[in-house]
């Protein structure tokens, strides 16, 4: 039986800002995705001719929503119904990105699912439509189809390729704490009266200028429903980052710290 590996990576957002409430109910943003691959899942999809569609088999974290729901699973069934004919298969995931951290796990493993199948069953689908096929499944899918920082505007479905690369280090600090998208759209201020937004200007300036500019609208709501993870952000300037931000709706935070200097050798005597 045929079956294909990949180590689906996480994501930050480098600002996130709630620009307006759109008809359908969705909300216009601004954000930057920028990949991280220091954070993976494990992804095998393996051909089962026994079954008629997608069985998932999880383990690692724990996930909170029930496998139909699962988007590996979206995305196995958004490829089906343009190619009727695409074979059972066992999607076996292994999660180390944990849910509702902001990190877009599943949203990786979702892309690199189409992905896979493409691959896996040899289908006609450029990555045009691909690209296409993977904003249905959720807003920041497609941006893992191509891995690379990428601005985005619109539901964030919406991209732009960004000359974009942090020679800083970045550490990630992942807590127990989930954070409910949904809830978090919901609760969400929008922010009517404000300098304009220069995401793609400001981006361009020294990191240590970012915290200036740009944020993440959805700060003040969840630290609301867990200080904890305002002051972990408190504690990681205080340790000296030169940025440092929630990702996404959380409950992930991430921070930009300076690279150490090189040690100098001592001169021998």
């Amino acid at each position: 039986m045929k079956s294909i590996e990949f180590e689906p990576n996480a994501k930050i957002n480098i600002g996130l800002f709630v620009i307006s409430k759109r008809k359908d109910g969705y909300h216009n943003i601004e954000t930057i995705y920028y990949p991280i691959f220091s954070l993976k899942d494990k992804l095998t999809i393996r051909e089962n001719p026994n079954i008629q569609g997608p069985n998932l088999v999880v383990s690692g974290l724990h996930l909170h929503v029930p496998p139909p729901k699962n988007l590996c699973v979206k995305a196995y069934n958004t490829i089906k119904r343009l190619h009727p004919g695409l074979p059972g298969v066992d999607i076996i995931l292994e999660k180390n990105i944990p849910a509702g951290s902001g990190l877009g796990g599943g949203s990786s493993d979702a892309a690199f699912t189409m992905l896979g199948l493409r691959e896996l069953f040899d289908l006609p689908i450029s990555q045009e439509s691909l690209f296409e096929l993977a904003k249905t499944v959720g807003a920041d899918v497609a941006f893992f189809l191509e891995n690379k920082p990428m601005y985005a505007c619109g539901i964030g479905d919406e991209l732009e390729a960004l000359d974009l690369e942090i020679k800083e280090r970045i550490e990630i600090i992942t807590s127990p704490y989930y954070s409910d998208t949904t809830m978090a759209y919901k609760n969400i201020q929008i922010k009517t009266e404000r300098e304009p937004i220069l995401l793609k200007e400001w981006i361009k300036q020294p990191i240590e200028t970012w915290k200036e500019h740009i944020v993440n609208d959805f700060e003040d709501y969840v630290f609301s429903k867990l200080p904890q993870l305002k002051k972990i952000k408190v504690e990681l300037y205080e340790k000296g980052a030169l940025f440092c931000q929630m990702t996404g709706t959380g409950s992930a935070i991430y921070a930009i710290f300076p690279q150490p200097k090189p040690k100098t050798k001592a001169k021998a005597k």
